[in-house]
């Protein structure tokens, strides 16, 4: 009878271990398709040809053709102002009651402007784009990606853990202010290491590509 008690508890214990390994899938499952879904879009966008393509297509080619930004300086300033300042909202929607929206509408947006950069250049320049996308676009666009998409699970933790605070209902103990602070540096760094990549390649390969 003892036995059959103690058998029972480690088996609870055991579905309590999959509740809570179920509970972060669907955080990274949601970005994922918030994700998946900006690039699906952004490549069906891109072949209709639409207003968003076309200022898409404008900012390329002044940066591209026009040469706008002539420095380092000012390219390093370029890409890393736009996944800093999705980065910016996420944290501040982390510590609201909308974190879990605006954590799926950020990667969507990254990635559907993503997508759209791409179909362009494989469409403008064939496989002189393609090459051009795999050595100068791909490494930059991954890894911030992939630091948005981060983020955005932190934001999403931070979010819940707020309205569970507020409606006093069961907390988190192992979630606090402090962790998401700390993961949110540590996440982020990923950008900062991104545009570092990006100029680096930029030096290394730019006279290769000239449209």
């Amino acid at each position: 009878m003892k036995n059959l008690k103690i058998k029972k508890t480690l088996n609870f214990h055991k579905y309590c271990i999959g509740v809570n390994g179920f509970e972060f899938d669907w955080k990274l499952i949601l970005v994922m398709i918030s994700t998946i879904s900006g690039i699906i879009i952004g490549s069906l966008t891109a072949k209709g040809e639409g207003s968003l393509y076309l200022n898409v297509v404008e900012v390329i080619n002044n940066y591209l053709v026009d040469n706008e930004f002539e420095t380092t300086y000012s390219v390093f300033i370029v890409y890393l102002l736009i996944p800093t300042v999705f980065a910016m909202i996420l944290f501040f929607s982390g510590m609201s009651l909308i974190g879990v929206p605006t954590a799926c509408i950020i990667p969507f947006t990254f990635s559907l402007s993503g997508s759209i950069v791409i179909y362009y250049m494989f469409d403008a320049f064939a496989l002189k784009g393609l090459a051009y996308i795999v050595i100068m676009l791909l490494p930059y666009l991954i890894i911030s990606l992939l630091s948005l998409m981060l983020l955005s699970i932190e934001t999403i933790k931070m979010s819940q853990y707020l309205i569970r605070t507020i409606s006093k209902t069961k907390r988190n103990s192992d979630y606090n202010f402090t962790l998401y602070y700390k993961n949110y540096l540590k996440n982020y760094a990923l950008i900062i290491i991104a545009c570092i990549i990006k100029i680096t390649i930029d030096k290394l390969f730019v006279g290769l590509f000239t449209f």
